[in-house]
């Protein structure tokens, strides 16, 4: 009941999201969808940095990342993507970028991605 009742606020509040086990590499395989929306976080291979961010296509802003087009982040390159949801809409994912960006959702981060 205690879990149902979550699943509804996280829906009510983000959409459905479809969640993603990390990714290993940085690599995507197939070209992802234009119809869909992520909320993602980069690692950085030299440091121990996370970026979160959002965006439409994932393959297109791991390389701008990556190329040093991002000016905030520059310095920080290379980067490997690893967490990423996938989202119906672009707010559902700029809610969960921002939830990444809190407290809350570093720690839910942390747990997730510890080995």
């Amino acid at each position: 009941m205690f879990g149902c009742f979550w699943k509804r606020v996280f829906e009510e509040n983000f959409g459905s999201v479809v969640q993603c086990p990390p990714v290993q590499n940085g690599t995507f395989g197939d070209r992802i969808s234009d119809s869909m929306y992520y909320a993602y976080v980069l690692k950085n291979r030299n440091f121990d940095f996370l970026y979160k961010g959002h965006c439409e296509d994932l393959t297109e802003r791991l390389k701008q990342h990556n190329s040093g087009l991002t000016k905030s982040i520059k310095a920080y390159v290379p980067f490997d993507l690893i967490y990423k949801e996938e989202f119906e809409t672009r707010d559902a994912a700029i809610k969960r970028e921002k939830y990444f960006k809190t407290a809350a959702g570093r720690r839910y981060l942390k747990k997730i991605l510890a080995p």
